[in-house]
């Protein structure tokens, strides 16, 4: 048996014990006073004594001081460390939280079979004053039955319980059980914990807290020897190819077991269709690429599966990923009719290279630009030329307004008012070229790698612009700091950005062609002009899958397909969806609810009410990190349990991971009982000793 306290910082209030003794040092004035008529125009003088005080009421005293002493050692929180049988004989009381693992390694030949089983023996060796929950987990934690004393109740819960897809969390589920007993007043406290313990389930970043006195009793489940492959993961790479793409699928298969695998079938399926069948074998652990190909029209969008023959663990079998066919940026390039040929020709080169997204390019002269030509476009690129008039400039200024990206390269024909403050387009006041000799010639300096357009260069793998020369360029004045992303050595603005309604531009001071710089021949061209493109046009990269317990936000989703913009424009209007699961289940989701968690394995639909809408599709798999069953060391993982303190931080407490100890914490109630008592025999006596005082 040994004492501890809680919150020893309470301890302090030790000091004021001092207060009772000041106030019994504190002499009163005791005299009752009587009004004689013929003194009531005398001042009053009091009488200064100079007498040493003594104390009187000595027992009186040492009562307020042990009030205050009980008080301060109450709110310490003292504990009694009782061995178990003795706990045992002062009292009966057992509370305890059965914490089933339901994640996807559950699934593993009699795991979840074995580990019911171990739970509806816990459920029959409560006492009769004992109480029990059952808690399911898997990244997340579900109080399926509160604390009852009903078995059948209980047995009936785990009878309801049943695996599911997601990963397993140990820590969480540690910590969350752990809070539902924090309030308890039982004399004994456990949490069961039934698991496989696989080695993946303890987050290495974390560690598992539990209040003070509470047991953990872990009950390790296995089940099954058979051998077990995975379909780890699945990568795309793409070639045009015509109007759509080529698109090769590489599939990493995974032997998680000390088996060997035989003749297994590997098949992938297309909207529920097998289009292609091998047979492969994988050596104990070995893992294996095998590449599939598949041709996609424009704006086509494919559920593929790819999946194992059956084995010990029949869930990691499959890959489910949502393939769609080529993205592209449309891409409407703006020319003065007397430019060179040669004036756009890096520039196109440079966007001829993309594929993830690739950039459609169509061409048009200012004098022959229409409104209709910004309809279907993306991101506009002026390229040396005038602001367009009339028609066409209102045009793009709704474009802008509306969502829609602006490129303006200034050089030598960049000429016209371009508007300014309110009403502007660009940021600042595009003034007079300015010319460098070249052996003056000037550098990009202060690239903000930070802003997307520009973080290609944050690293060194992706080129750099740095050491390009650059022998004119555009003066651009009255901008805020804030709104430049890239200068010159001479403090001269080089790029530039401003928000016009929902849309963006970026000014860039001088030519894309080696006219006036040497840009165009630097590895970081490329990057360059591509990205800030995809910045323009909201390019939003296309996902292929998520792992369940992701949180997709459906409205970027669907920005990533090809064409799904209304289905978008849809979503950020809060029209109602609906949210069909793999399982079959319906779900309405509230009006301007764009985000779906997926909590299990397969294909999800989600219909968006609106004209025009397509219904999204979108593909959740399990962690793999699942299918590997390798066990953790448990008296190590138990052991390493650490015990919240009264600061919040993580202690070790004697027996937190032991099953023959128990702690008590009901004393400090008792010292509050004992308080309140005393405090009533401490007003009863002082009013008796004040009615005993005598008159003066």
């Amino acid at each position: 048996m040994s004492f501890g306290l809680l919150t020893p910082l309470f301890l302090a209030g030790l000091a004021a014990v001092a207060i009772p003794i000041l106030v019994h040092l504190v002499r009163r004035e005791e005299r009752v006073s009587f009004a004689f008529p013929s003194l009531m125009f005398l001042k009053r003088i009091p009488v200064r004594e100079h007498r040493r005080r003594s104390i009187r009421h000595w027992w009186l005293l040492l009562l307020r001081c042990l009030i205050v002493a009980l008080l301060c050692i109450a709110f310490a929180k003292p504990f009694i460390h009782w061995p178990t049988e003795i706990a045992g004989l002062s009292s009966k009381s057992r509370d305890r939280i059965i914490v089933l693992d339901r994640s996807h390694s559950m699934q593993s030949g009699s795991r979840w079979k074995n580990a019911v089983q171990v739970a509806g023996d816990e459920i029959d060796a409560l006492g009769s004053g004992d109480r029990a929950a059952l808690v399911l987990f898997d990244q997340d934690t579900l109080l399926t039955q509160k604390l009852t004393s009903h078995r059948a109740a209980l047995h009936e819960a785990l009878a309801r319980a049943e695996t599911g897809d997601g990963h397993t969390d140990l820590t969480g589920a540690i910590s969350r059980a752990s809070a539902l007993l924090e309030n308890s007043s039982a004399a004994i406290r456990e949490i069961v914990l039934i698991s496989d313990f696989q080695r993946s389930g303890v987050d290495s970043t974390g560690q598992a807290r539990i209040a003070p006195g509470i047991q953990i009793i872990p009950r390790t489940v296995t089940g099954g020897g058979e051998a077990n492959a995975a379909v780890a993961a699945v990568k795309l790479a793409r070639k045009a190819l015509g109007a759509g793409d080529a698109v090769e699928l590489t599939a990493r298969i995974v032997n998680t077991t000390a088996l060997a695998v035989a003749d297994t079938d590997l098949v992938m399926e297309v909207d529920g269709q097998e289009r292609e069948r091998r047979v492969l074998s994988l050596a104990p652990g070995e893992s294996r690429d095998a590449i599939f190909r598949l041709v996609l029209a424009a704006d086509e969008v494919a559920r593929v599966r790819i999946h194992l023959g059956d084995d010990g663990l029949e869930a990691d079998n499959s890959f489910r990923l949502l393939v769609s066919g080529p993205t592209t940026v449309a891409t409407l390039l703006v020319q003065e009719r007397s430019a060179a040929p040669e004036k756009a020709l890096h520039l196109r080169e440079a966007l001829a290279q993309g594929d993830t997204p690739g950039f459609r390019i169509t061409s048009r002269f200012v004098s022959q630009l229409r409104p209709s030509d910004m309809d279907s476009a993306d991101v506009i690129v002026i390229n040396d030329a005038p602001l367009p008039g009339g028609k066409p400039a209102e045009a793009l200024r709704q474009f802008l307004y509306s969502g829609g990206g602006l490129l303006v390269i200034a050089a030598g024909r960049t000429q016209g008012s371009w508007p300014n403050g309110d009403q502007g387009i660009v940021p600042g006041r595009i003034g007079p070229p300015i010319s460098r000799s070249e052996s003056q010639a000037t550098r990009l300096v202060q690239m903000n790698t930070l802003h997307p357009a520009l973080a290609a260069f944050a690293g060194t793998d992706s080129g750099d612009l740095s050491s390009a020369q650059v022998f004119r360029y555009r003066q651009l004045t009255g901008v805020d700091d804030k709104a430049v992303l890239a200068r010159y050595d001479d403090e001269g603005v080089a790029v530039a950005e401003r928000q016009v309604g929902r849309g963006r531009v970026l000014v860039v001071t001088t030519t894309l062609d080696p006219s006036w710089n040497t840009l165009a021949l630097q590895p970081g061209y490329l990057p360059f002009v591509q990205e800030s493109l995809k910045y323009l046009a909201s390019h939003v990269p296309a996902t292929h899958a998520v792992t369940v317990g992701d949180t997709l936000d459906l409205e970027n989703y669907a920005r990533g397909l090809p064409g799904y913009a209304q289905t978008a424009a849809a979503l950020s209007r809060g029209t109602v969806t609906t949210l069909r699961t793999p399982s079959g289940r319906q779900m309405h989701m509230a009006p301007g609810e764009a985000f779906s968690t997926a909590r299990e394995a397969g294909f999800y639909e989600v219909h968006v009410s609106g004209g025009g809408s397509r219904s999204l599709v979108f593909a959740a798999n399990p962690l793999p990190g699942e299918s590997d069953l390798t066990p953790l060391d448990v008296d190590a993982f138990v052991s390493g349990i650490a015990v919240k303190s009264s600061t919040g931080e993580a202690a070790r407490f004697p027996g937190a991971g032991d099953s023959d100890t128990s702690v008590d914490q009901r004393a400090w109630w008792f010292l509050l009982v004992i308080c309140v008592l005393l405090l009533g025999l401490d007003t009863l006596f002082s009013n008796r000793l004040s009615r005993r005082v005598p008159a003066s």
